[in-house]
């Protein structure tokens, strides 16, 4: 279970740190970077069997890259 997660300078995150527990409500206004959380936490799980290449294109909306 992931419980802690630094983050700075991924897409509007800088110097955030967050603790998570087994249930944690993420809330707040429109453009604060909720989405971007997740997308994150997403980014991360996919780094595990993923080259690092593909996901950052993922990051960017990219898609699949040719790698040389």
């Amino acid at each position: 279970m992931l419980t802690r997660l630094e983050v700075d300078g991924f897409k509007n995150l800088l110097g955030l740190r967050v603790n998570l527990g087994a249930f944690t409500c993420i809330a707040g206004e429109n453009g604060t970077g909720k989405s971007n959380l997740f997308d994150v936490i997403h980014f991360l799980s996919l780094l595990s069997d993923t080259p690092m290449v593909e996901r950052l294109a993922w990051s960017r909306g990219i898609g699949a890259v040719a790698t040389l």
